[in-house]
């Protein structure tokens, strides 16, 4: 740790080459990668890191939260789209009916609300709580 190329490991104090991007060799912390596995770093990104950081519940709550949100945008676009009105709604959600229809607009938010669920399983399926 004395020369001025090692810093200390943010997560375990041990010393690591400032310029690698590789992980700790005592903790499996990286940098760069966020949370790491030690055993397979290649598979710390995307739901497993997601799975890791929250509990199971609050994927599986966030996850019916996006169903609601899903459920009250079908409501409201077949509701204006039968009476003619207007509905002002979020730009990925008015991206997606521009590009799809009221079906496309709905589906966005059941795809975020099943990768949540999907995230929440992985968990479960880890044996975390």
């Amino acid at each position: 740790m004395g020369d001025s190329s090692s810093v200390a490991c943010p997560s375990c104090g041990h010393g690591m080459d400032r310029a690698s991007d590789a992980a700790c060799p005592r903790c499996g912390f990286a940098p760069r990668g966020g949370i790491v596995i030690r055993e397979r770093p290649q598979n710390t990104r995307g739901l497993e890191a997601l799975s890791r950081k929250f509990s199971t519940k609050w994927l599986f709550g966030f996850g019916a939260l996006m169903w609601l949100v899903a459920w009250i945008y079908y409501s409201d676009i077949g509701s204006a789209e039968h009476s003619g009105g207007e509905l002002t709604v979020d730009i990925f959600t008015k991206l997606a009916y521009d590009l799809g229809g009221k079906w496309a607009a709905v589906c966005l938010w059941l795809m975020i609300g099943g990768t949540f669920f999907y995230a929440g399983i992985k968990a479960v399926r880890r044996g975390r709580e």
